[in-house]
């Protein structure tokens, strides 16, 4: 018996290489609804513009900035990517866009006492002035929840309650899972913090200018510099803040406002 329902199986799926009824309606479903991808110019155009917008940590997409790129070097970029691809939509065919997204990071959402508030709102001042158009976003559930109130359409309440049940155990994993990052990085990886003398921090100043020199258009964002560059040195930051504004009094370093698009972002050089 066991061996007959292993061939009809074997059959079936036999079968569903020529003829997937599920892969057709997929096909139904999105035919001639994906958009035209970016051409090899305009993807590299977005990375270089995404190394600048996650140093000055401009939405979206700046929490993917340390996410391992071992497979592809420009797998970060992905949000990046996806953003101008809404802007792009919005501006060929002159409508507002809603994005259906789960992703609840605060790269895209406004969040306050963990809860969320709204979009970015520099996300919807930065699709305003690329497009003219209006920018908003829902997740999954939420979305469904409104579609009932607002339109004719009849969305069971056990599809939302699935969504939403779904929705919220991806983010309890997501949350044990930080935790337990955190936890071991903070027994096992994280150097004991230390008060850097203005020494220190300008031989620090001096080696990341030499990286960052490497590449012609880029400048050194302040908070870049100190959360993440002296920060991953074991240096304290709220006294490397303090210090980088002695050092500017005292014009051994210059702090300045730097034009990235719409926003304006501190940066600081060497005099």
């Amino acid at each position: 018996k066991i061996s007959s329902e292993f061939e009809e199986s074997k059959k079936a799926l036999n079968n569903r290489i020529y003829q997937d009824e599920i892969q057709n309606r997929i096909a139904e479903l999105f035919d001639e609804k994906v958009g035209v991808s970016f051409s090899q110019t305009e993807l590299d155009q977005i990375y270089k513009e995404g190394k600048i917008r996650y140093e000055s940590e401009i939405p979206p997409g700046f929490r993917d900035g340390n996410k391992d790129n071992s497979d592809n070097l420009y797998r970060k970029f992905g949000d990046l990517i996806i953003w101008n691809e809404l802007i792009k939509k919005s501006d060929t065919e002159k409508k507002s866009i809603i994005f259906i997204t789960d992703d609840k990071k605060d790269d895209w959402w406004l969040e306050y006492n963990g809860k969320t508030i709204s979009p970015h709102p520099l996300l919807i001042q930065e699709f305003k002035d690329k497009t003219s158009q209006s920018f908003y976003m829902y997740t999954a559930d939420r979305f469904m929840q409104a579609a009932t109130e607002y339109s004719a359409e009849n969305v069971e309440e056990e599809v939302i309650s699935e969504l939403k049940e779904l929705r919220q155990q991806d983010e309890l994993f997501r949350e044990l899972l930080k935790r337990k990052i955190q936890e071991i990085t903070m027994d096992n990886l994280f150097p004991i913090y230390h008060i850097a003398t203005e020494e220190e921090i300008i031989k620090h100043l001096i080696e990341y200018s030499t990286i960052r020199g490497e590449d012609s258009d880029s400048f050194i964002g302040l908070k870049h510099f100190v959360t993440a560059y002296l920060a991953n040195k074991g240096v304290e930051i709220n006294h490397a803040y303090a210090t980088l504004n002695n050092l500017a009094e005292k014009c051994v370093i210059e702090l300045y406002d730097k034009q990235i698009g719409n926003h304006l972002v501190k940066a600081v050089r060497i005099n």
